[in-house]
């Protein structure tokens, strides 16, 4: 169900860049979707860093060592995680070109009177929601040191290996991504692409006791990409008076991002029974872009009918730890995230069930940088050895 909402969330991005009937765009619809877009991009750049952190989260703060030791201390498993996503500039943008019916005028089709046909979007149907989740999914590993008491944690997930070749840094470039996991919803075409990798480090400097948590020390760094990138094709046939033809639309919608992200934390942890509380504090430095761009063109197969049409625009969000400034588009400010995470674990056996939230203690104070409370959930298993 899930996965059926982010598509749908996502088809309806495609859908905002797309007018079947109108070959025309008004000034003020145009910049009422880039706005949009723009707008989801600025949620974009605080909520991937945020999400990035939620991997290979183990409720342990140290393994253990891996030599010497009678049993070396390693594990292996997965992390799956959702971060909080402000939709609302997807709903603005698509609300200004499907929220009424399109039309055929006189003066596009060389005919008296007016010709009305419902969108696409009527059809389906298709609500945007105000807010829903960025989702994150990796495969990790955690090996214990070697003498000295510390673990280095590695995680990865790759959907795509054509997102290497993608530069963030042109907007352009995002509608270029070749297509991995595809879909085909409603006469929508599109794909959802996704590559991180990172690597952490802790140090164990308490080793606690029956009443005292075990304490690290530790810090680590993670990279994401990631690209949506949606298709949209309409063909009808168009009569006015005597003349007949097909119109054929054709629509696409990319958003991009990278990540570099670098992080510092401290965790405690406490194992009673079966069950392990942990709790943790979190600071994220954070180099991030996202790019959108959408475009369109239609087209008659009738030369005798004058409505064809192409538009496209596209914009870029960032933020870096080098500036803070607002020019063309492009955003620069100093991101320092301070997070809280904490959750429950659970020991069956070889197995660690971890249950867990973070929050980003920034979005509660800094307005209107953040307009929306960023937090996360996330759920592991792991096997432990």
């Amino acid at each position: 169900m899930k996965t059926r909402k982010i598509i749908s969330i996502l088809a309806a991005t495609a859908m905002a860049s797309a007018v079947f009937a109108d070959p025309s765009l008004t000034a003020e619809k145009k910049n009422e979707i880039s706005t949009g877009l723009n707008d989801f991009a600025k949620v974009l750049v605080f909520a991937v860093p945020e999400a990035s952190t939620q991997q290979n989260v183990w409720g342990d703060a140290y393994i253990g060592n891996l030599y010497p030791s009678i049993f070396p201390h390693f594990g292996v498993g997965f992390s799956i995680g959702g971060t909080y996503l402000d939709t609302r500039g997807l709903k603005k943008a698509s609300g200004a070109l499907f929220g009424d019916k399109t039309m055929l005028s006189a003066t596009d089709l060389g005919s008296s009177g007016n010709q009305y046909v419902d969108s696409i979007a009527e059809k389906i149907n298709l609500e945007i929601p105000e807010s829903f989740v960025l989702p994150t999914a990796t495969v990790d590993v955690r090996i214990g040191g070697v003498v000295l008491p510390f673990d280095i944690g590695i995680c990865a997930m790759m959907t795509n290996p054509s997102l290497f070749t993608v530069d963030i840094k042109d907007p352009s470039s995002v509608l270029n991504v070749s297509k991995a996991m595809q879909f085909d919803l409603f006469g929508f075409k599109g794909s959802i692409d996704y590559l991180t990798i990172g690597a952490d480090l802790r140090y164990r400097f308490f080793e606690g006791s029956s009443f005292v948590p075990i304490i690290s020390v530790g810090g680590g760094y993670y990279y994401t990409k990631g690209s949506f990138k949606l298709g949209a094709t309409d063909t009808r046939e168009v009569t006015v008076g005597s003349r007949t033809g097909n119109q054929n639309t054709n629509a696409e919608m990319a958003t991009a991002f990278e990540s570099h992200i670098g992080f510092a934390q401290i965790q405690i942890s406490k194992e009673i029974g079966f069950v392990n509380l942990f709790l943790g504090a979190r600071g994220t430095l954070s180099n991030t872009t996202v790019n959108w761009a959408w475009k369109y063109d239609t087209s008659n197969d009738n030369p005798s009918i004058d409505a064809t049409a192409s538009d496209s625009q596209m914009g870029s969000v960032q933020v870096n730890s080098a500036s803070e400034s607002w020019n063309n588009g492009v955003w620069n400010m100093t991101e320092i995230q301070p997070q809280i995470f904490g959750g429950i674990g659970f020991n069956i056996w070889k197995v660690q069930l971890t249950l867990g939230a973070c929050v980003d203690m920034r979005s509660m104070f800094d307005k209107p940088n953040y307009e929306e409370f960023i937090w996360s959930g996330f759920f592991s298993t792991h096997f432990k050895f």
